[in-house]
């Protein structure tokens, strides 16, 4: 593909050094195309683009796809590009290269015009973007010349203006690529571009302009265009959308919950909530969507029982405050200390998660696994293709119930990248059962024979301590708890120990449960194990693990 070589020039009348400033800052720099490289070099002239070889030519020299951030046409508009990050890398080094040699020319007049101070401000700007020492090197010496020399009380305030004019200059450069992007309906970045540009200037009056424009006038979402082009971003990297038509869900809560509620569907996830920070409904939805994204894979099968014919409904609270005082307001009344003590549950009842979110990064790890935990109770109630109906609660074998839950929450996830490992060595399950005396342990025959109505009975209020290698202070668990730790430490075990030959076994142990196959929920049947092995087998496993064990190369991913 070939482009025209071109350049622009820029002209001004000897003396009016404002205008030269503002006409530098308002217009592209003199060039022709340019191939900007990921050494940080910029090559200007004429370029074919060769797809088939994923290369570029430029002055006959040709240079791989691979070293390029990105391939600009003389007039700005982008040939090629690595990904959106190294075009946003491209456009920085190609604004640096240009301001670099603005505030070097506006170093020179500010030490012709005897203002020492402002000549060294522009030069230290020169150097902050990349300009070489040595091409600064002559203004440095006349500037040192006149340094002190009083003169710097005469400022010059024109040259002033001009410094701190090209301080907006990236932002602007993003801005009219962000025009370009949005005019041509190949390119998918213009909005992202124009998210950037007003990250820069947030009063750029081009980007104002362009996004005003961009943005519909009956977003649901109040708050004006910037709060849509937010959403918008999020939903579309996601791959979520805003409905505008209000389902089911939608509709009952907003009678018995708030009317401000809105709906954002990401297949399998449905997430209705008041929540207006769309950051925080991304994440939310990503890791609903990877947890369930797992539990597929773990359960895949080329015979499925059951499709499921609607998304898994979860409800997302704006606050803790509003996750306690709402979240009793469906089929279930649930008891306030169950709230108080929770950051999320799964109502089977209801057929709804609710959870609500910590916005801030350091205490997100706690509502990831919180997550994880009730939205594999919801999946495999509802959408687990192996299984065909609800698993009555007098059942016995609860612990598979909860071990299984606790197991997926103990899992390592990472939202950003949508990358999973089920193996954590600081798994707190296998600490726990490391480091408790066994008298603390619920006895092994009992533990697997626990049906859910007598799980509820375990005492909840009683202090078992035990020293977790991960805590410097003593950890406090109750019985109830240990029930949860005991259940989650055999499913590490049958998961991950002994190469993994029991792990089809424990996915079948939980198929068999929640499909009311009472007669195979025995561990000796399941596991060709005794309850007492497999308990002495676990506890065993979570002592390997604390002295360093971690299973052979193969991770989850």
């Amino acid at each position: 593909m070939g482009t025209r070589a071109g350049s622009i020039r820029l002209v001004a009348a000897s003396g009016a050094v404002a205008v030269v400033v503002f006409l530098v800052v308002l217009a592209d720099p003199a060039r022709a195309d340019q191939v900007v490289m990921r050494d940080g070099k910029v090559v200007a002239g004429v370029v074919q683009l060769d797809r088939k070889d994923r290369s570029v030519q430029i002055d006959e020299v040709s240079i791989p796809f691979d070293r390029l951030y990105l391939v600009e046409a003389d007039d700005g508009a982008l040939l090629w590009a690595a990904g959106f990050l190294e075009r946003l890398r491209g456009y920085e080094i190609l604004a640096h290269r240009h301001l670099a040699k603005q505030y070097l020319d506006l170093a020179r007049k500010a030490r012709a015009a005897s203002d020492w101070e402002l000549g060294w401000k522009a030069i230290n700007l020169a150097e902050n973007v990349g300009l070489a020492s040595r091409d600064a090197a002559r203004i440095k010496l006349k500037l040192t010349k006149i340094t002190g020399t009083g003169s710097a009380g005469r400022r010059n305030k024109p040259l002033a203006k001009a410094v701190a004019a090209l301080d907006t200059y990236h932002g602007e450069l993003l801005a009219r690529r962000a025009e370009r992007a949005l005019a041509n309906p190949k390119d998918r970045d213009g909005l992202r571009l124009l998210q950037r540009a007003l990250k820069r200037v947030p009063g750029s009056a081009r980007a104002q302009k362009l996004l005003t424009a961009a943005a519909p006038d009956d977003f649901p979402i109040k708050g004006g265009p910037r709060v849509w082009l937010r959403w918008h971003l999020e939903l579309e990297r996601n791959g979520a959308r805003l409905l505008r038509k209000p389902p089911v869900p939608l509709r009952r809560a907003r009678k018995k919950w708030r009317p401000d509620l809105h709906a954002v569907l990401g297949s399998p996830i449905l997430i209705v909530t008041p929540v207006k920070n769309s950051r925080i409904v991304g994440r939310c939805m990503n890791t609903g969507r990877l947890a369930c994204r797992v539990l597929g894979q773990l359960f895949q099968t080329d015979r499925p029982v059951r499709k499921p014919t609607k998304p898994l409904t979860v409800f997302l609270y704006e606050s803790r405050a509003e996750y306690r005082s709402v979240s009793g307001t469906g089929r279930q009344i649930l008891d306030p200390v169950f709230l108080e003590q929770t950051a999320g549950h799964y109502s089977p009842r209801d057929g709804i998660s609710r959870f609500f979110w910590f916005s801030d990064p350091a205490a997100e790890r706690r509502i990831v696994g919180t997550c994880v935990h009730e939205l594999t109770h919801h999946w495999l109630s509802e959408h687990n293709p192996r299984t065909g109906r609800r698993r009555p609660g007098a059942f016995p074998g609860y612990w598979i119930v909860e071990g299984f839950a606790t197991f997926m929450e103990e899992g390592v996830y990472d939202i950003d990248s949508g990358k999973w490992d089920l193996f954590n060595p600081r798994a707190r399950s296998l600490d726990v059962l490391q480091s408790a005396d066994p008298r603390m342990l619920i006895d092994w025959e009992r533990f697997f024979l626990l049906p859910q109505a007598l799980f509820r009975v375990l005492p909840a209020d009683n202090r078992l301590t035990v020293q977790l290698r991960w805590s410097l202070r003593p950890t406090i668990v109750s019985t109830r708890r240990m029930f949860y730790e005991q259940a989650a430490a055999v499913c590490q075990f049958l998961y991950h120990g002994d190469g993994g030959k029991h792990r089809g076994r424990l996915i079948d142990f939980v198929c068999s449960h929640y499909n009311g196959r009472t007669k195979r929920l025995n561990p000796q049947k399941a596991f060709r194990m005794t309850s007492a092995e497999l308990g002495k087998r676990t506890v065993e496993f979570a002592k390997a693990v604390a002295a360093g064990w971690t299973p052979k190369p193969r991770r989850d991913k």
